[in-house]
């Protein structure tokens, strides 16, 4: 290979100015190094064990684009996890079509930028793992595109694709699940201030599962001189899905308008207000309550769906002594149709991607990889019947920031709902943040027009 390259080298250098005998040579080199690619082509193209109609089309889509195929996912770089779900449908893709997925590393914080500049510079990172508050910003500004021609959305989560990823009819996330947000609780504390060891449940099977009666029970087992509150909840948005209200309302011409004047977000603004710094039945909630709530200092604790894994996890080695039930979050007064808040995050596929092919047989092969490791988890665990129950209230979902997303960088009114919950005026807040709220509005508005 070396005496090729040499002949060849001498022949460029000369500008095509050598002997009869020279010309001839690089002439037949030139012709065995097509010969050498053609036959690499035809090898690269058979690797892999799919040799279906489909899988050749994948593999010829693979091999146009130099097997380049990539993929990002908050905190997943490719080299570690190896037992993650999309670490596996990684190998096996590989076992099918002979390449492998190049994983994006990226912060936490960070994937979003990177992946959206890379549409813009015109060489897109192929797929991404989105969550539901980036999914209509990124559906809106043409960030991804369908996923109907390119993958079986057959095992993706049906509830999260109605409410959540389509667009004119068309599917543009793969979700993997619907996360509903709910109550566990714990039975011992319930029991020792009164209340029957299911209260919650056996409320919401009644009907009467609402805000003042999720109130009361915070009130009564707040016990600060033995250390318990009533409440230790994950994250503060939900109060707005649970209400039905939001700083954003959407018209029937697809625009957004603000809709901070509106009772039920002034009326849920006080509620987070209340339980959590007027009364402090609350307590300080997201990794240092749900870590309280497993110790056996709360009464009860709203987290999403998937942290019962952890509770399990908790009771098997010995941190968590008691027994918990579950319950669907408090619905509020504004909330007629009984809306569960709950979290979705799914696969989408960049607009100007040269494997979309590729890419969501990819997809479907994680969705696979998921499902399967959901059920054995979930077995293994002893939790089936809990996350059954949960899975009945995914017929009426929603998550505020599926519109509000648009807003803070997918943060949506967060900064406002925090600082009312510390004890910020109600109405100085929402005065100060309404001007920030219609300059991004009007900015996301002039890109629908």
């Amino acid at each position: 290979m070396n005496y090729i390259k040499d002949v060849l080298k001498i022949y460029l250098k000369s500008g095509g100015n050598t002997n009869m005998k020279t010309k001839r040579i690089a002439c037949l080199l030139l012709a065995v190094i097509m010969i050498i690619s053609l036959f690499g082509c035809a090898k690269n193209s058979s690797k892999g064990s799919d040799n279906s109609e489909l899988g050749k089309v994948i593999k010829a889509e693979l091999a146009n684009a130099n097997g380049n195929i990539k993929f990002i996912c908050a905190g997943l770089d490719g080299k570690n996890n190896e037992n993650h779900p999309f670490m596996l449908a990684a190998k096996k893709f590989k076992e099918l079509y002979g390449y492998d997925i190049s994983f994006i590393s990226t912060g936490d914080s960070l994937w979003n930028d990177k992946f959206t500049a890379s549409i813009a510079s015109g060489e897109p990172i192929d797929g991404c793992f989105v969550t539901v508050e980036q999914y209509i910003n990124f559906i809106t500004r043409d960030y991804i595109q369908p996923l109907e021609d390119y993958m079986d959305l057959s095992k993706a989560d049906k509830s999260a694709i109605e409410q959540f990823a389509k667009k004119d009819g068309k599917t543009y996330v793969a979700p993997l699940e619907s996360s509903p947000y709910v109550i566990y609780y714990n039975k011992s504390v319930l029991e020792n201030y009164g209340f029957d060891a299911d209260e919650p449940r056996k409320l919401y099977e009644e009907g009467k599962w609402n805000w003042d009666a999720f109130m009361n029970i915070c009130k009564k087992c707040y016990d600060p001189d033995n250390f318990v509150v009533g409440l230790e909840n994950m994250f503060v948005d939900v109060y707005l899905t649970s209400n039905n209200a939001s700083v954003l309302k959407r018209d029937d011409s697809g625009l957004f308008k603000l809709n901070m004047a509106d009772s039920a977000l002034k009326q849920t603004l006080e509620y987070i207000q209340n339980m959590h710094f007027k009364y402090h039945y609350a307590g300080g909630g997201y990794i240092s309550g749900r870590t309280n709530f497993i110790a056996g200092n709360a009464a009860m604790c709203g987290a999403y769906s998937y942290d019962e894994h952890l509770f399990a996890e908790a009771i098997e080695d010995g941190s968590m002594v008691f027994e918990y039930g579950v319950a669907p979050f408090p619905y509020g007064p504004n909330n007629t149709e009984k809306i569960n808040p709950a979290w979705s995050q799914g696969f989408a596929i960049a607009t100007g991607s040269k494997v979309p092919k590729a890419m969501g047989k990819y997809f479907e092969l994680c969705l696979e990889e998921w499902n399967k490791n959901e059920v054995d988890t979930n077995e293994k665990l002893g939790i089936t019947e809990n996350q059954d129950f949960i899975k009945t209230l995914c017929g009426k979902i929603n998550h505020v920031n599926y519109y509000e997303g648009i807003m803070s960088n997918g943060s949506g009114s967060f900064n406002l709902l925090d600082d009312v919950l510390n004890g910020g005026d109600i109405n100085k807040k929402v005065g100060e943040y309404k001007p920030e709220y219609e300059k991004q509005v009007e900015e996301i508005n002039a890109f629908l027009e």
